[in-house]
């Protein structure tokens, strides 16, 4: 088992919903499904920036909606992974911070992959890499790889691709200027042995090849080197909260620059949430990263 949990106590740990103090865990993740829905809904009618759809590959839920500055061309860019536990949530709840990045120059490009039963972790995974290729390809400002809970995880993961298979310049590469993880699982082996496996299905090899914080241990030549900020909620499961913080240590030992932002009075989900709102700390710390300013980036609490 894991940390000599019992199994009760793994998926407990693997269960944001039940950390909330708001609100039982059934009624957190409709309310937060709502929310993001709305808010998506809300951004796509935005007379204020200009949201379009495309593929970024042949597959069906290979998809990207871009939110675009109407009136600038813009500076930098944001492309955003959903999180859902790999299983859950789509790129209709992921547009919900359009207005406070559009409205400072910022692009979002929103990502749509694979989740599973249909899809696997492997799959999720090049999606995305496939996505930020196709997003680096596509415009010629800095792009931060955002993403909340499992799209923290593919989000960190980049870190570790291996970028020759993407056909990308070292230029392309050199434009990614951040990673923003918001409540990430950063170490697959928990997952695996919880509830949430049924479905994911994710492997021994899963673990090793896609845990950023096995990976770093490893850290190989081609590992991509990019500020990154890390945030995690206060109502957090416990295990939530370690992988962030090891990885900021693990990080910072290496001589990454890495930020570790604690949210005082949120939840896992209405931590994401915030993004919505201007002038929240998290989404003005996304906006500082994505204007390339690199001031107080040292693990922070």
């Amino acid at each position: 088992m894991w940390k000599q949990w019992d199994q009760q106590e793994i998926d407990r740990q693997m269960s944001p919903s039940q950390w909330s103090h708001r609100m039982d865990a059934d009624s957190v993740i409709q309310a937060h499904i709502q929310t993001l829905k709305c808010a998506t809904e809300a951004a796509r009618i935005d007379t204020s920036c200009t949201y379009s759809r495309t593929h970024y590959g042949p597959g069906c839920f290979e998809l990207i909606d871009a939110y675009l500055p109407k009136t600038v061309k813009p500076h930098s860019a944001v492309l955003y992974i959903h999180g859902g536990m790999w299983q859950a949530l789509s790129i209709d709840e992921s547009g919900f911070a359009a207005g406070p990045l559009t409205s400072r120059g910022i692009a979002l490009f929103a990502l749509e992959y694979t989740i599973a039963p249909k899809g696997n972790i492997r799959q999720m995974v090049h999606q995305t890499a496939t996505a930020v290729a196709y997003v680096l390809r596509s415009t010629s400002c800095p792009l931060v790889i955002a993403g909340h809970s499992a799209g923290g995880h593919l989000a960190a993961q980049m870190q570790w691709i291996d970028w020759s298979k993407y056909d990308l310049s070292s230029c392309d590469l050199n434009r990614v200027c951040g990673i923003f993880a918001v409540s990430p699982l950063l170490h697959l082996k928990p997952v695996q042995l919880s509830y949430a496996n049924e479905n994911l299905m994710l492997t021994d090899e899963d673990v090793t090849s896609f845990s950023p914080l096995i990976l770093i241990g490893k850290r190989q030549s081609n590992f991509l080197t990019c500020q990154v900020v890390l945030v995690i909620a206060q109502h957090e499961p416990t295990e939530f909260r370690n992988h962030s913080e090891e990885y900021a240590t693990q990080l910072s030992s290496h001589g990454t620059p890495v930020k570790l932002i604690d949210c005082n009075d949120v939840d896992h989900f209405d931590c994401i949430e915030r993004l919505s709102s201007p002038e929240h700390c998290i989404t003005t710390a996304l906006i500082q990263l994505a204007s390339c300013v690199e001031s107080n980036l040292t693990t922070d609490k």
